[in-house]
């Protein structure tokens, strides 16, 4: 199953980025890791916004039990 279509691949990608740098990766960041595993075709805002319909960084960081980031620039 591809990245990003199944909720536990982005929990880990999540969990696992926070793990390494201390902060949650911004939309950019995650759409760089998309394009470099999956190709052009995911890697856009509206496939990342079709599956986080109220925000990629709140919703994403709910989804990995995690909490709310202090920063909402996340969703730009």
């Amino acid at each position: 199953m591809p990245f990003g279509s199944d909720p536990i691949d982005w929990n880990y990608f999540v969990r696992e980025y926070f793990e390494e740098r201390e902060f949650i990766p911004e939309l950019r960041t995650l759409l760089k890791t998309l394009r470099e595993r999956h190709g052009k075709d995911t890697a856009t805002r509206k496939y990342v916004y079709d599956l986080f319909p109220y925000g990629y960084g709140q919703q994403a960081c709910k989804i990995a039990g995690m909490r709310k980031p202090l920063k909402l620039l996340l969703d730009l």
